[in-house]
Order: structure tokens, then C-alpha cells, then sequence
């Protein structure tokens, strides 16, 4: 058979899973194998390298948090900063203009 030929494949297919799926979840059943080795034996990644790469990623995010915080940080002391001394040379200014007025 070809590719092109195979047009009513997946119906004879899931006409024989079907009652696969009324089959009650036991240890022991079809459907229980048959998910042992889709998720467990042919699964292409190892739970214990996805939890690795997800602690490693976890890792990262957390080390950036941290650096964004400090910049955040920095940032708003500068602009607190910049903000007292414009509004204390705005009162210099003040102070200049009133006595130059006497």
C-alpha cells in the first residue's frame, strides 16, 4: 500500500482502539501497557533530564530576577536622587531670584 492508497487507514484503526478505551484502568490492562510504553519506553526524554534542564532553567529565571530587581533598584534611587536635587536647586533658584529682587 501507498501513501495514497491508505485513505481509510486511521478509521480501521480507531475502530480497533476503540474498545480499548472502555476497557476498565488496571495494572495489568491493554490501555495501561500501552501508555508504559508510549510515555515511559519510547519517550525520547528522561524524566530525570527534563527535571535537570527545568532546574537549570529555574536557575537562570531566578539569577535574572535577582539582576532585574537590583537594576529596578539602582534605577529608582538615581531617580529619587535626580528628583531631590531638582527640586533643591529649584528652591536655590527661589532663594537667588528673591534676592536679587531686594
Amino acid at each position: 500500500m501507498t501513501i495514497g492508497e491508505g485513505g481509510n487507514v486511521d478509521r480501521s484503526v480507531n475502530r480497533e482502539l476503540c474498545p480499548l478505551t472502555q476497557l476498565p484502568l488496571h495494572h495489568n490492562s491493554p490501555i495501561q501497557r500501552l501508555s508504559s510504553v508510549a510515555f515511559d519506553e519510547l519517550n525520547p526524554f528522561s524524566r530525570r533530564a527534563v527535571r535537570s534542564r527545568r532546574a537549570l532553567h529555574l536557575e537562570r529565571l531566578q539569577r535574572e530576577l535577582c539582576d532585574l530587581r537590583r537594576q529596578q533598584s539602582e534605577f529608582l534611587s538615581l531617580r529619587r536622587k535626580s528628583a531631590e536635587e531638582e527640586s533643591a536647586g529649584g528652591d536655590q533658584e527661589e532663594a537667588l531670584d528673591n534676592s536679587e529682587e531686594d
